[in-house]
């Protein structure tokens, strides 16, 4: 009887799911990021807090990559529309980069959107 429930115990402990990765890189990656900027160093002549707008993209990512993975490892609406909106914080990025204000970021932002309601709609 015992043997049984110790059998059980690791079978349950083995479908466990495990935490995702994603929240350990995310940390390890603020770290790195406030060391850059604690030591002066900058990154084409911008703050390393830069970098910190690209981690909700990664975040995005791998929402979409897990259901891309629980859909069959299918490309579906769904997903890409999870995947488009990863391009709002890379844009505010790769904007505060090349010295744009946010001012010019947001309307193109919000046609982005718009596009993405007109052309990827849900359940079509």
């Amino acid at each position: 009887m015992n043997e049984n429930l110790n059998e059980r115990y690791k079978a349950e402990e083995q479908n466990k799911p495990q935490p995702p990765a994603i929240g350990g890189i995310f940390f390890i990656a603020m770290g790195i990021i406030a060391l850059l900027a604690a030591s002066g160093v900058t990154i084409a002549g911008r703050s390393p807090w830069m970098l910190f707008g690209l981690l909700p993209a990664v975040w995005i990512v791998w929402a979409a990559y897990q259901r891309y993975e629980a859909n069959g490892r299918r490309l579906t609406r769904g997903v890409l529309t999870i995947l488009i909106w990863c391009l709002f914080p890379f844009a505010f990025v790769v904007g505060g980069f090349a010295g744009l204000q946010a001012s010019v970021i947001w309307p193109l932002a919000i046609i982005l959107t718009g596009l993405c309601l007109l052309f990827v709609r849900p359940g079509k």
